[in-house]
């Protein structure tokens, strides 16, 4: 039970990839190659900057930005939602993912997890609360996957191992520019690590593959859409950026517990 629960927040973190949150954002837009507060000048097919560069300055803008409402699709997985990083980062996804719903609400430093499985494990309740100060048994064995989250919202922790990388324009269409990066299973793999903050388990390591990365960017460098192909096929499209969003956690009535010996008899069950 726990590498399902581990595996639904990761399909959670692919989702949030390209966005912007608070601390690195406000980190990349300090920076002197982050341009993010500037409209980019006309880009024609064949130009490029370092994927680095890309991620700082489409960071630097999407937390100008505060709030965007995007939508992951993937293999076995459609979740949208919105996000803010005006007080904070707060976000909400729901949809499916392997077949089964998925609901994430990240507000106040605090995740709680919800749908059907979930409600079955606590006997009826939507939500289960994961909180980094948290003492129960989901809190003390989840909440390193806080951080995780937090990263894996900020496109310049993924990209800011790749300065010796390009990000070249594949296609300009009014004021959508998409760049196209190519990396090697080292360089992924290295990216992904950078985003996590940990080596990947070995095992892990020998299956990233190679991966090409289409992002495409607004003239201010707001993100619109990342398609990704590779280990794992996905299309991530962002609008509606700076409009109102309302991140809010469930009621408390919602939120239930899952018992040790549940998640014990269940993860032993073949």
């Amino acid at each position: 039970m726990k590498r399902t629960i581990v595996s639904l927040v990761a399909v959670g973190a692919l989702a949030l990839t390209g966005c912007s949150s608070e601390g690195s954002a406000s980190t990349a837009a300090g920076s002197s190659s982050a341009a993010g507060e500037s409209a980019q000048s006309v880009a024609t097919i064949g130009d490029s900057l370092s994927a680095k560069e890309l991620g700082e300055r489409t960071a630097a803008a999407m937390k100008k930005a505060g709030t965007v409402t995007m939508r992951s699709t993937g293999e076995g997985s459609d979740l949208q939602g919105e996000m803010s990083t005006t007080d904070g980062l707060a976000y909400e996804l729901s949809g499916t993912s392997g077949g089964e719903s998925l609901e994430m609400i990240y507000a106040d430093d605090v995740l709680y997890l919800g749908g059907d499985s979930f409600t079955e494990m606590t006997g009826g309740k939507r939500f289960i609360k994961i909180d980094p100060e948290g003492e129960d048994m989901m809190s003390q064995m989840m909440a390193p996957l806080l951080g995780i989250l937090e990263r894996a919202a900020n496109p310049a922790e993924f990209l800011s191992t790749l300065d010796d990388v390009d990000a070249t324009v594949v296609e300009v269409e009014g004021d959508q520019t998409t760049y196209e990066t190519t990396l090697t299973a080292d360089q992924l793999r290295k990216a992904t690590e950078a985003m996590v903050g940990a080596e990947l388990p070995t095992e892990a390591a020998a299956e990233v593959q190679a991966a090409t990365i289409r992002q495409t960017v607004d003239a201010q460098w707001r993100i619109t859409k990342v398609v990704t192909a590779g280990n794992s096929d996905s299309t991530i499209t962002y609008s509606d950026h700076g409009a109102p969003v309302d991140v809010s956690p469930p009621a408390d009535s919602e939120i239930g517990t899952i018992d040790l010996d549940t998640l014990t008899n269940e993860s032993a069950t073949p």
